[in-house]
C-alpha cells in the first residue's frame, strides 16, 4: 500500500511537471508571428555573443553584425558564425556591408573600431 502511493505521487507529480512545462513554454509552432521573430532574435543575439566570448566574433561595431553571422561571406572567410571585419580593416579592406553602413552613418549606439575599448 505505501508502495502504491509513492507511485501515485510519483506520476502525479510529473504530470504536473509536464502540464506547467507546457503553459510555461509553448511549442515554437504555437507562438504568433511576432513571437516567432523575437525568439529568433534572442536566439541569435545570444549566438553572437557567444561566439564572441570564444573569440571567432571579431566585429568592428557595436552591437556586433549580424550579416556575417548569418551567411557565408568573405569577411567570414566563408564560414557562418564568424566575424574578421576588425581583420579585414586592420589589412586596409572594407568591413562587410553591413558594418561599413553603420560606420559610415555612425549609428547611435554604435562603437567605432577606434574607440572600442571604450564601448567595453
Amino acid at each position: 500500500m505505501k508502495i502504491l502511493k509513492i507511485i501515485s505521487i510519483f506520476f502525479i507529480g510529473i504530470g504536473l511537471g509536464l502540464t506547467v512545462y507546457y503553459f510555461s513554454f509553448p511549442s515554437f509552432s504555437k507562438l504568433s508571428p511576432e513571437e516567432m521573430h523575437q525568439q529568433i532574435m534572442s536566439q541569435r543575439d545570444f549566438a553572437i555573443k557567444r561566439a564572441i566570448a570564444q573569440g571567432d566574433y571579431n566585429c568592428c561595431i557595436e552591437p556586433a553584425c549580424t550579416m556575417c553571422y548569418l551567411e557565408a561571406n568573405a569577411w567570414n572567410n566563408y564560414q557562418t558564425g564568424k566575424c574578421d571585419c576588425v581583420d579585414s580593416i586592420i589589412q586596409g579592406k572594407e568591413p562587410c556591408p553591413q558594418c561599413k553602413r553603420a560606420l559610415a552613418q555612425n549609428e547611435e549606439g554604435t562603437c567605432l573600431l577606434e574607440s572600442k575599448e571604450e564601448c567595453d
